[in-house]
């Protein structure tokens, strides 16, 4: 017999065997995300949760192939317009006698990345030596003013006269220095040239 005990019961387990087998749509407050829909039918659900299921603990290479859709379009670009740099004399056969200096400044960088200079003293000897410098022209936002900033600098004695160096571009400007102490007097001649990497 039948009683109103098992009908309710009855009546129960089906409306729980209901819920299982189908699904009840739930709204989403995230938004889509291409790398969680497993199959691509552009819908995150169960469907894409059932071959996670299946690879849960597996491991390999995570490496995805991607295809790019957005390149951006090519443009013939003119070297024409670029930069060219050429070796250029700072001081030639400049003659530095004790307790001098000189600056020469405003060298235009702008676009190039590399400074390559090569320095000769001639007619150092012993106790003696000349300092030679390398600065930033740095300006402020008016464009008005500058300060000068030491980027590089090297002393050059008797046995190593020649000396040349690499050093990233200080500024879109920059200087170069050259001092004697008391004691010393040269010739020196420098150049530089830049390069963009």
């Amino acid at each position: 017999m039948i009683t109103k005990k098992t009908l309710l019961l009855s009546f129960v387990s089906v409306l729980c065997a209901a819920t299982l087998f189908f699904a009840i749509p739930v709204s989403s407050s995230g938004t889509y995300d291409p790398w969680l829909d497993y199959n691509g039918d552009g819908i995150v659900d169960l469907k894409d949760v059932y071959p996670m299921h299946q690879a849960y603990g597996t491991s390999g290479d995570p490496t995805r192939n991607v295809n790019v859709t957005n390149w951006p379009q090519t443009q013939n670009v003119s070297v024409v317009n670029m930069p060219q740099s050429t070796d250029t004399n700072v001081w030639y056969n400049e003659h530095f006698a004790a307790s001098s200096q000189a600056w020469k400044v405003d060298y235009r960088a702008s676009g190039f990345g590399q400074l390559h200079v090569l320095i000769y003293a001639m007619g150092l000897i012993t106790g003696e030596s000349l300092l030679v410098e390398v600065h930033g022209e740095l300006f402020n936002a008016a464009h008005d003013s500058e300060v000068l900033v030491l980027a590089y600098a090297i002393t050059i004695r008797p046995g190593s006269q020649f000396q040349a160096f690499t050093i990233p571009v200080p500024s879109e400007y920059f200087a170069f220095r050259a001092s004697t102490d008391d004691v010393s007097n040269c010739y020196v001649y420098l150049s530089f040239y830049l390069t963009y990497a």
